[in-house]
C-alpha cells in the first residue's frame, strides 16, 4: 500500500552520491525532517538503529530501510508513555505512517520543497 511513496522517500535520503544506499546522514535527517528526533528516539538510539539494519557497514539498501523505519515505530512507541496507546507492532507502524508521515506524499513535498529552499 505504501511502497510507491516509501521508495521516493528512501530515493530522496539516499541523495545522489550514495550508490542507492541510505548513509546515516541521511537517516538522521530523515528522523529529524519527520520529528522522530529528538521527539521521540535519542541520537543514540537512532544510530543503534541504523547499525541493527546495516549488517554491512555499507549503507541501508531499500528492504533494510523498511527494516529500519518499523524498528523506530516499534522503540519509540514501546517506551512507557506509549506503550500502552499502540499496544501491537503493526499499530505502532501505523503511527510512523500515518501519523507521522513517512507514507505521505504530500508531507515529502513539502520536506523536499524546504530543503530546496535551504540549499539556495
Amino acid at each position: 500500500k505504501h511502497m510507491i511513496i516509501l521508495e521516493r522517500v528512501f530515493d530522496f535520503y539516499c541523495g545522489t552520491t550514495s550508490n542507492g544506499r541510505l548513509l546515516l546522514s541521511g537517516f538522521i535527517r530523515l528522523a529529524q525532517d519527520y520529528d522522530m528526533l529528538p521527539t521521540f528516539l535519542s541520537r543514540k538510539e537512532l544510530k543503534g538503529i541504523y547499525s541493527n539494519n546495516d549488517s554491512q557497514g555499507t549503507g541501508l539498501q531499500y528492504a533494510s530501510f523498511v527494516c529500519a523505519l518499523a524498528e523506530i515505530a516499534v522503540v519509540a512507541l514501546s517506551k512507557p508513555m506509549f506503550a500502552h496507546l499502540y499496544s501491537s507492532k503493526i499499530s505502532k507502524v501505523n503511527v510512523l505512517l500515518n501519523m507521522w508521515g513517512v507514507a505521505d506524499a504530500t508531507k515529502l513535498a513539502e520536506i523536499q520543497e524546504k530543503r530546496s529552499q535551504w540549499a539556495k
